[in-house]
């Protein structure tokens, strides 16, 4: 089985839920890492949800005020995907928070 660190996914969260990152490792996609930054000078209220079952469950809340940041993933946890499982994200405005995944995925 081979393990390949990488960046999965980064840009700007849409204003209507859209995919952020879909599971291609043939065995699975451990997401290490996903921040959240608003750069917009309004708050932003922004959900998270995964398609691991065939329906979107939502799984984080945030509200960010300007310049804020958050850990979806909390430090020495992980996200388990196989493939096809996807993360889907939204916020309140356009081009207003900015985002990042990362983490290893698993070949066999």
């Amino acid at each position: 089985m081979a393990f390949i660190p990488k960046a999965l996914a980064d840009g700007q969260l849409p204003t209507a839920q859209d995919i952020l990152f879909t599971g291609t490792a043939d065995i699975a996609t451990y997401v290490k890492t996903f921040t959240l930054f608003n750069n917009n000078a309004s708050n932003q209220i922004i959900l998270i949800g995964v398609n691991q079952s065939g329906t979107v469950r939502n799984w984080r809340r945030f509200e960010l005020l300007l310049n804020e940041s958050a850990d979806v993933i909390d430090d020495g946890e992980s996200m388990i995907l196989e493939q096809g499982d996807t993360i889907v994200g939204s916020t309140t405005s356009a081009n207003a928070v900015d985002f990042t995944i990362s983490g290893v995925e698993e070949f066999g």
